[in-house]
Parts: C-alpha cells; structure tokens; sequence
C-alpha cells in the first residue's frame, strides 16, 4: 500500500503529520510520501518528500494547487491524506478523476478560521467567510472516503457528515516515555508549552505570578513558546513586567528553542499547564497535542473546567486538575495547593504516565489508524 500526504500549507517536520502519523504508519505501510511547499526533497527509508512550488498571494495559492495536483497525480498513491481544506480539495478531484481513497485528517477547527486563527475585519466578515468554508467542507467531506480528528467532540460533529470518522489524537510514542520518577517537589515546576492563545492568557499569568509572589511561593512557571518571535514588543514588555517586580523566583519566559531542548525542559517539570481560552473551546476546538506530550514526560496536568476534552482525560486517569474560572486567583490558588500537597503531585505524575502506557500511545491508535485505513 502506498499512502501520499498531500499538504498545501504544512511544514516538513510537522508536528502531527510527520512526527506522529507519518512515523507511526511507516513501519505497517509499504511505502510514505509526504507532498511539502517549498522544501528540501529527501527520503528517510520508506518514507520520501517531494517539494511543490509555492509563491505569495492569490495566484500564487492557485498556481501551488495546480503544482500540487500534479505530484499527487505522479505518486498515484493508494490513499491521501489531506490536512487542509486546500489539500482537501485537490485530494478531492484526484479521487473524481484517479479514484484514489481520500481521508482528510482534521486536526484544526478550520470552520472558526477566519475569526480566530487568521481572522478578517470586519468581525461579520469573518463570520460570513468562516460559514462560506464550512458548506465547502461539508460538500467534500460527505464525498470523500473518511476523516480522522483529534478528539471526539469533532468526530461527533463529522460523524453526521460522514459516518466513517474517527478520533486518532496526537499521542506521543512510548519509545519518548519518561520514567515517572517523582523529581525534587521543594520547589514545584510548572510549564506552559507553546503558543498564547490570546492576551488573556498573559494577563491570567502575570496574576498568577503576582499572587504566588506576594504569598513567598517557590513555585516557578516556565513559558517555552508563547509569543510569535515577530512579537518583539509583547515579550519585552513581559520580561520588562518580570524583572521590574523582582519576579523571576516564580516566572521565566524561555520562548521558541529546538524540539530537544523543548522536551528536556518538560523532564525537569512536575506540572504541565494548558492554554485558557474559553472562546475557543466554544467552537470545538482541537485537543492540543501538548496535553500527550506532558502526559508522557509524567507531568500532571493543570485545566480548564470549560474544556471538554482535557476534561475527561484527566477525570479518566485522575492525571490532573481542572480550575472553574479561567484567572490568575484560581491558577495561583491551584498551584499553591499542589505545592503543599507534594503526594498529590507525585500521584498526578503516575497517573499521567499510566494514562499514556494503557491508551494514549502510538501502539494504541497506529494500529486504529491502520485498521481504519485498510477497511476502507
């Protein structure tokens, strides 16, 4: 079998489709093409990477689809898969044409694009695009073959649309599991790894600092990510808020660095903290692959109450805590109470790497993967 990841938008080494799918299908499949903008054409074993040309603005989008049909007629895979609505509607004509198997991974909430991810103005513009691309998704959807999401609340909603989805989240391998050992509890280490969803998220963290702060907690949030490295002026102003108030024994902005220095920093974690953003969660948002990969380097997990997802994992598997009201009061309040229950945190822990050894592991879900494939 061979299987063509057709993508019009991702990188390389992205971080579901080539480091968690790609890898966990090359050892069952025969043959992997991922299909990039503009990189480096190479192979790894089974698997190969083939470049298509793609230039700035309309034109440009229009004349990489063409280029994009093209390699994905020339590799005349057995399946594609297709990551995004553009990719999913050239997967789409070569499945007319060629009558190749289509599956569209959809691992972002593209029906709320235009408002929240790239967002137009005025905000009913946005709105009349997003429902624009939800018609189109939903007229290709119920023609293709099946879609894998990355949580259940997506699937469900895809199920009405095409009864052959399924949930294949972005889980970690467990050649990447950490021992669990519990670590020095003295001083608790949180870390937020990624982007900022919002301002809100900053704002809710600096509240949270100020507060452990003033009650002498040696808790200490490390930021690995948040903002873009464009945002020159946001991450001044957050080093300039730290240091001006002496805050550095509870805060430190580490930013954008490598994958391995990334995943040695959450070794060196006990807590893991997710994104608080409940506007997004409104609109079934993805289950964020940071979630797996805390779980798998046996950090507890810190939630929000109004995130469905993250919810029911750490009810589950008892693997973490979730916070009612998404401020820096009830984030502090949390974080102080773990640091004076150290069992509690040492108990989250094992639970996290449990949760990964019994289910959400790529031994799991590579094989529902495979499964889903082959029947189709």
């Amino acid at each position: 079998m061979k299987i063509v990841y057709l993508t019009s938008n991702h990188p390389k080494y992205d971080g579901r489709i080539y480091h968690k799918i790609i890898k966990a299908l090359a050892p069952r499949i025969n043959q992997i093409t991922s299909i990039n903008p503009n990189i480096e054409e190479t192979s790894e074993g089974n698997i190969s990477f083939k470049s298509f040309n793609k230039e700035k603005g309309l034109i440009g989008r229009l004349k990489g689809l063409i280029n994009l049909y093209r390699i994905g007629k020339e590799e005349n895979a057995d399946v594609i898969i297709a990551p995004e609505p553009d990719s999913l509607f050239v997967a789409f004509i070569l499945r007319k044409i060629h009558k190749n198997t289509v599956i569209f991974d959809s691992h972002e909430w593209y029906h709320v694009h235009y408002t929240h991810v790239t967002p137009i103005k005025p905000k009913i513009m946005g709105n009349i695009a997003n429902f624009i691309l939800s018609i189109i998704l939903k007229y290709l959807i119920k023609r293709i073959d099946g879609v894998i999401t990355v949580n259940d609340s997506m699937t469900n909603y895809y199920k009405k649309i095409n009864r052959n989805s399924i949930t294949i989240p972005s889980v970690m391998d467990l050649s990447t599991l950490n021992t669990g050992e519990s670590s020095n509890l003295t001083n608790l280490n949180i870390i937020y790894f990624g982007q900022f969803g919002n301002s809100r998220q900053v704002e809710i963290l600096k509240e949270a600092v100020e507060i452990l702060n003033e009650r002498k907690s040696n808790a200490k949030i490390f930021v690995v990510g948040g903002y873009n490295n464009n945002q020159s002026e946001d991450i001044y102003k957050l080093k300039e808020f730290i240091n001006s108030n002496d805050y550095n024994t509870n805060f430190e902005y580490i930013g954008w660095v490598n994958r391995k220095t990334a995943f040695e920093l959450l070794r060196k974690s006990d807590l893991g903290m997710m994104r608080f953003d409940s506007d997004v969660y409104a609109g079934l948002p993805p289950l964020p692959n940071k979630i797996f990969e805390y779980m798998s380097y046996g950090i507890g997990i810190i939630g929000s109450e109004h995130n469905v997802e993250v919810k029911n994992i750490i009810n589950e598997f008892k693997c973490g805590i979730t916070i009612n009201s998404e401020d820096g009061l009830h984030l502090a309040n949390s974080i102080i109470e773990l640091e004076n229950n150290p069992h509690k945190v040492i108990e989250l822990k094992a639970n996290a790497i449990a949760a990964v050894k019994d289910k959400y592991n790529w031994g799991f879900y590579g094989e529902k993967l495979i499964k889903f494939i082959k029947a189709i």
